[in-house]
């Protein structure tokens, strides 16, 4: 014969004090605090990532952070480079030396890529459904006319030198795309030129090493100021990313919590 336990509720036992009950669903007094204390541990364990997140990104961002700024000042940019000042922001005005042209863009630029398109019909076999007047879905294949700007030549052109803060440097040594500007040209009967330009004159910023009195890497020039450039590249949000998602998986847990019978808390 099987041995069954009873438990017998002892007379000093007293019943729990429920603060909600309703969807088969109740919280006590001691849940409650005892999720106080969880939710505090939680946020403790979570400060100390926080930390962890901030140090990482100060070592990261000391690099700029004592980096020199140069804005618009040709002097201090020459005195740069001369005296291999290392990190660097710097800020300055961008100068074509000669230009080039097209005759169809009618203005003196930089650099340009011109795209040659023409207005082609084509055709193309569809499937589809009807429903004949049974009702019945029938499947037949057609013809489609359709229309589109097809390529059929690219160009492109620009200068060999440039001019930056007084310095002068091979124009292949910047990278531009940041400023390259737009324009549509009609080219005759169904035909257009796209044309992507640079001006001749432009103004940006940039972060670099000058090491050995030059910029060793290709320089990616920005349309943005010195002080924009510097935000960004020290301003970080993953530390206010990591608390967002903390904070969310932290009432999740909670809500568990409250939603699991704890009856180890009441015993």
């Amino acid at each position: 014969m099987k041995n069954f336990k009873f438990r017998y509720k002892k007379s000093n036992e007293k019943e729990p004090i429920v603060l909600f009950d309703g969807y088969d669903w109740k919280i006590t007094l001691r849940e409650v605090l005892f999720s106080i204390f969880l939710f505090g541990i939680l946020m403790l364990f979570g400060t100390f990532i926080s930390g962890c997140i901030k140090s990482y990104t100060h070592n990261k961002n000391l690099i700029y952070r004592q980096a020199a700024q140069i804005k618009n000042n040709p002097d201090e940019f020459k005195w740069a480079l001369e005296t291999d000042i290392g990190n660097a922001f710097v800020e300055g005005e961008l100068n074509a030396i000669n230009h080039v042209t097209h005759p169809k863009l009618g203005i003196n630029v930089a650099s340009y890529r011109a795209v040659y398109q023409h207005y082609n019909m084509h055709t193309r076999l569809v499937t589809r459904t009807r429903t004949d007047s049974k009702g019945k879905s029938h499947t037949y294949t057609t013809t489609e006319t359709y229309w589109s700007w097809d390529t059929y030549k690219r160009e492109n052109d620009n200068v060999k030198k440039v001019e930056f803060s007084g310095v002068e440097f091979d124009y292949n040594k910047f990278d531009l795309d940041n400023f390259y500007k737009n324009k549509e040209v009609d080219n005759g009967y169904r035909d257009r030129i796209l044309f992507d330009y640079i001006p001749t004159n432009v103004n940006g910023s940039f972060f670099c090493e000058i090491k050995d009195k030059n910029i060793n890497k290709k320089i990616t020039l920005h349309n943005i100021s010195l002080e924009k450039l510097y935000e960004h590249y020290t301003t970080s949000y993953f530390n206010t990313i990591f608390w967002v998602c903390w904070v969310i998986v932290s009432i999740i847990l909670m809500f568990v919590f409250y939603v699991h019978e704890n009856y180890w808390l009441e015993n």
